[in-house]
């Protein structure tokens, strides 16, 4: 059966422009315009939740190893070439209207969030592509079941850098981006994607660290190779752990903008070469 996911904004839609015509004809008026290709793009914020965060990193990471026994169960998540991203039907539906859009071969596209913040944790999918958007007056999935929301606060959140705690951290982001390749449009009738696949992906992030000691400024003067844990844990059997086991820091601009306080900004990427864990981006649920 299908699920009912909480959402803050979910803008995906069917599109098609019009083609300019370029007939000239005596009457001096523009001739009728071609009609182009059909797309279905956008984009969506979720709430930062422990129960359904697991559906949208499944849609990007492909489907987890899972260990542990009921009810506690582990599931890791990371890039991993051998894992195939899934597509799904997402219905759109705007039950006070009775009008339901559904989206066919719908494909995520990566996720990013924003941490340390005095606001609401919300996961955003900046890439959302599909096949296909049909309407209709009734619900695709009558019987689809609702999610009883558990959202991460921002307090819940420790982070480690280079294995140990770090305490200089102000607040930072995340992106992992499987750079869906949404341009194999095919000779059909059907004027639809034939396919949505993904290309190399990019693993980023950002850290505003206090500046208080070198230690940061050396590791990324040197092109040091470090890593990054970022945990959310709401009790001993509720916790999402962010893992990058290789990182390097780009090097900050070091300036002095007043008397107040130093903060430094350092943006980093996340590659695979010989971590333990086998992979540029891991998550343990």
């Amino acid at each position: 059966n299908g699920i009912i996911l909480p959402f803050n904004t979910y803008t995906v839609s069917k599109k098609q422009s019009l083609i300019d015509s370029k007939t000239i004809v005596s009457h001096g008026n523009p001739t009728e315009p071609g009609r182009g290709r059909i797309t279905v793009d956008g984009k969506a914020t979720f709430p930062f939740c422990y129960r359904t965060i697991d559906h949208i990193l499944k849609m990007i990471l492909g489907a987890p190893t899972t260990t542990g026994t009921t009810p506690t169960y582990t599931h890791t998540y990371k890039i991993d070439k051998t894992k195939a991203m899934p597509s799904a039907v997402i219905e759109k539906g705007f039950i006070d209207l009775g009008q339901y859009f559904l989206q066919n071969g719908v494909k995520f596209g990566g996720f990013s969030f924003n941490y340390g913040e005095d606001a609401e944790l919300e996961i955003s999918v900046d890439t959302i592509m599909a096949a296909t958007e049909s309407t209709g007056t009734s619900a695709y999935d009558s019987d689809a079941a609702s999610i009883v929301i558990a959202k991460a606060s921002q307090f819940q959140a420790s982070l480690k850098e280079g294995g140990s705690t770090i305490a200089i951290v102000k607040s930072g982001s995340i992106n992992v981006n499987r750079n869906l390749d949404g341009s194999n449009f095919v000779v059909s009738t059907t004027n639809a994607r034939a396919s949505i696949p993904e290309s190399v992906p990019s693993v980023t992030g950002s850290l505003k660290a206090i500046f208080k000691d070198m230690t940061l400024v050396n590791k990324a003067m040197a092109g040091t190779k470090t890593s990054l844990e970022l945990k959310f844990e709401a009790s001993a059997s509720q916790s999402v752990t962010f893992t990058f086991p290789e990182i390097i820091y780009e090097t900050p601009e070091i300036g002095i903008n007043g008397p107040a306080g130093i903060e430094l900004d350092f943006n980093w990427r996340g590659f695979y070469a010989s971590a333990t864990e086998a992979t540029s981006a891991q998550v343990v649920l």
